[in-house]
């Protein structure tokens, strides 16, 4: 219980007060960062402890190079994941997950660990247990858009499961999601059909007029992302 109310009083420090939220940025040392991560891992069993530890790890490793490795190195990759496997019926759990997932992949040896460990896949299957939570699936697809890219070499991204395929396919096709998360999907789709396994996979499900209205949609709201719209429909098509 003492672990439990002490992530959440820090989380809500860090959502209500700027000053207060400095100062814990500040202390949040190895020592501090080892000890959120430690109340994670003991407490597995815990969604709340679970939802609030990736809460605290998402802003402190916010734009700080510093925290993110302090997390990294006591295994904070592995309690981010652990509790998006132990609690994958919990939406607030996967939606924090997803964000902690994602500022950590600010740092390319760290995402390199989140992709290795099976962070792509935790992603997707939040994205196929909670089909219908709009904000879960936003900050599924910002952290799919950082992880499966390859910044060095766009044609070889990371490979990416049918499911996780079929997942992002059925948020564009959805009609209640929004438009906003229709160009994330859409972001993430137009990274994966770089590659040659990802761009079958895609070509497998086959072009219908509602997935094409999507994409029109999609290809209209700016130049970067008609262009991305480009690239899927090829890959649909089989490359023609």
């Amino acid at each position: 219980q003492l672990t439990s109310d002490a992530l959440r009083v820090l989380k809500n420090i860090l959502r209500s007060h700027r000053t207060a939220k400095d100062k814990i940025i500040n202390a949040a040392n190895f020592s501090g960062m080892e000890r959120i991560v430690g109340g994670m891992l003991e407490h597995s069993g815990s969604a709340s402890i679970q939802e609030d530890g990736c809460i605290l790890i998402w802003s402190l490793c916010f734009n700080d190079s510093s925290n993110q490795i302090g997390v990294d190195r006591c295994n904070g990759i592995m309690a981010i994941i652990l509790a998006m496997m132990g609690h994958s019926d919990v939406a607030a759990v996967q939606e924090n997950a997803c964000g902690a997932l994602h500022t950590m992949s600010f740092n390319l040896s760290i995402k390199t660990t989140i992709v290795d460990n099976g962070g792509v896949q935790c992603c997707v299957q939040a994205m196929q247990n909670h089909p219908t939570k709009r904000v879960l699936l936003e900050r599924a697809c910002t952290a799919l858009i950082s992880l499966v890219m390859n910044t060095n070499q766009p044609e070889n991204p990371v490979v990416m499961s049918r499911e996780g395929i079929n997942a992002l396919v059925n948020i564009l096709l959805s009609n209640t999601l929004g438009a906003k998360l229709h160009i994330y999907a859409a972001h993430v789709l137009s990274i994966l059909v770089q590659g040659t396994a990802n761009a079958l996979l895609l070509c497998d499900v086959g072009m219908s007029n509602e997935l094409m209205n999507a994409l029109n949609s999609v290809a209209q709201s700016s130049k970067e992302n008609s262009e991305r719209v480009r690239l899927i429909i090829m890959a649909l098509s089989g490359g023609q």
